[in-house]
């Protein structure tokens, strides 16, 4: 994780666990690519997908499975979350993000100018707009997807969130 204020609370729900502080937008690894055989991203693709998922994709061994989840901006169900933000003063702008030579148009949720100050440390967030484009963006990204749920759950905003779960495994690249 990029925060060391989670990863606090992480240890100590997780004593054992080797968690590790780190930035994926930067070049490497704090330790060696290839080694892990599974990963977990939670609430992370929302801030950079493209260096999420590279970072993820280099730590894995191959096969190596991974479990993510994404959130949909067009799913009715979330809905009242972005309208909720919009009353607060937040934006919604689109992006593209180019990975290889494929091209996906993400919605940006901008809290820098919501009211609500702990709000605004979330800066920005970015939505995948429909399920068509994640499953796009995973497999552009050298993933091949082996479960999918959605999954439903209560925030401060509104009880009926829905995320898309994506259970993925590493492709296996050949060489001639």
């Amino acid at each position: 994780d990029i925060s060391e204020k989670i990863l606090t609370e992480a240890r100590k729900r997780l004593p054992n666990a080797q968690l590790i502080t780190h930035d994926v937008r930067t070049e490497g690894l704090p330790y060696e690519a290839g080694s892990m055989n599974a990963a977990i991203a939670v609430n992370a693709v929302v801030y950079c997908p493209d260096h999420m998922l590279k970072a993820i994709h280099n730590s894995l061994k191959d096969n190596g499975e991974t479990v993510v989840n994404f959130r949909d901006f067009n799913n009715p169900h979330n809905k009242p979350f972005y309208e909720y933000y919009l009353n607060d003063d937040g934006k919604i702008y689109d992006q593209i993000l180019s990975v290889g030579d494929q091209e996906f148009i993400l919605k940006v949720l901008d809290y820098r100018d919501c009211k609500d100050e702990k709000i605004r440390n979330l800066d920005r967030q970015v939505y995948f707009q429909g399920k068509e484009d994640i499953e796009r963006f995973i497999k552009t990204m050298g993933f091949q997807i082996i479960g999918y749920k959605q999954f439903n759950f209560k925030s401060p905003v509104t009880p009926d969130n829905q995320i898309d779960v994506y259970t993925m495994k590493k492709k296996v690249m050949f060489s001639n």
